[in-house]
């Protein structure tokens, strides 16, 4: 016993050093790829392709999944290879470097900006250098998220980017008719891109047969909006249960898009306080139960279903949960007339930031 806990101290003396040390210079940037693999793949991407890809695609981080799908399906509407960079703050200093390096070896590059809204205080620093590298540059899926307790981007730089973009495409009205004072002949409202990817994967692929109800969480965002998240789980368990269902429930954070994906599919019905949660249930053609905790929510369902929410603090009341969750279920259908026409816009942006991309890399 005594060697036991001689070797266990040993290891920890050895091993406690490189952990803390892992967790402070390394742990968050690492986070943003979300595997060793992803890592070496993006490292050997860049070098060999970013003095010369006529595109590059920036984006959030990898292991927010409705981030990444949303880079995922901006990238196939585009049909260009190109690297990828993150605009994460975490990551200022490599960003900064690669777009000297962008600037120095490859200036007829587009930068192609959306995987994530992207217009939060967060990412100032990220848009500060985008606006002095003198590259051009689209971004499309971006939107702002209005919410009590969190701050908003300053107000100086939604007229930069307006005008400094050769393409907005934005996924709701209430940041269309925000950035239309700026830059109105630039600007589309089209559903966030992320719909492109999922639906010629996805669409109702489990839907009749599954028995699981999925609960895609935003812990910080319920507790911002005055709700209780235990209780709210507990109310949901017990609907799952008084249906016959599996409740399960997820963050929608994961080093793997596809295992997410996955486990989003299965489900028989959703409901959500994450934004890509509903966009994922809207992509896929499952029923999609909305729990209100800021605007961005609201202008997503306004802008383009026909989907009504429940305003988060109402879901601590089981007998409100039930009866809508039940509503959807009777209500399912197989429809998509209106989500094609999503699709469609999509892609028509799509196809014109690949024209917009072979111009620039010519002239």
């Amino acid at each position: 016993m005594k060697i036991t806990k001689g070797i266990y101290f040993l290891i920890f003396k050895l091993v406690e050093p490189l952990r803390w040390r892992f967790e402070l210079y390394f742990a968050e940037k690492f986070d943003l790829y979300g595997s060793l693999s992803f890592y070496l793949k993006q490292k050997f991407t860049r070098k060999k392709y970013l003095k010369t890809a006529p595109v590059v695609y920036i984006y959030a981080n990898k292991r927010n999944v409705g981030d990444y799908i949303s880079h995922l399906g901006l990238k196939e509407i585009v049909g260009k290879d190109g690297p990828d960079l993150f605009c994460s703050p975490v990551w200022l200093k490599e960003f900064k470097a690669h777009i000297d390096y962008l600037k120095q070896h490859n200036p007829n590059v587009l930068l192609v900006i959306g995987g994530g809204g992207l217009l939060q205080p967060v990412f100032e620093p990220f848009w500060h250098v985008v606006l002095q590298s003198g590259l051009r540059f689209t971004a499309h899926g971006i939107g702002i998220n209005k919410m009590s307790g969190r701050g908003e981007m300053k107000g100086d730089l939604f007229p930069k980017i307006a005008k400094g973009a050769d393409h907005l495409g934005v996924r709701d009205v209430y940041t269309f008719n925000f950035l239309e004072q700026f830059a109105p002949n630039k600007l589309v409202l089209t559903a966030c891109p992320s719909i492109n990817y999922l639906v010629p994967r996805y669409w109702q692929s489990q839907v009749r047969s599954s028995n699981v109800f999925l609960h895609l969480i935003h812990p910080s965002d319920v507790r911002l909006a005055g709700a209780d998240l235990d209780t709210i789980s507990k109310n949901l368990m017990a609907v799952a249960e008084a249906l016959g269902l599996e409740y399960q429930e997820h963050t929608n954070m994961d080093s793997s898009h596809v295992r997410m994906l996955k486990k989003v599919s299965n489900a028989r019905v959703i409901v959500s306080s994450r934004l890509h949660g509903c966009i994922m249930g809207f992509g896929m053609g499952i029923p999609f139960l909305p729990l209100l905790c800021d605007d961005k929510m609201k202008a997503f369902l306004t802008s383009h279903t026909e989907v009504d929410g429940v305003d988060v603090k109402q879901a601590e009341d089981a007998s409100v949960l039930k009866h809508r969750v039940e509503s959807l279920l009777a209500e399912c259908s197989s429809d998509r007339s209106k989500l094609d026409v999503k699709l469609a816009e999509n892609a028509e942006a799509g196809s014109y930031i690949n024209s917009l991309a072979s111009k620039i890399a010519k002239d």
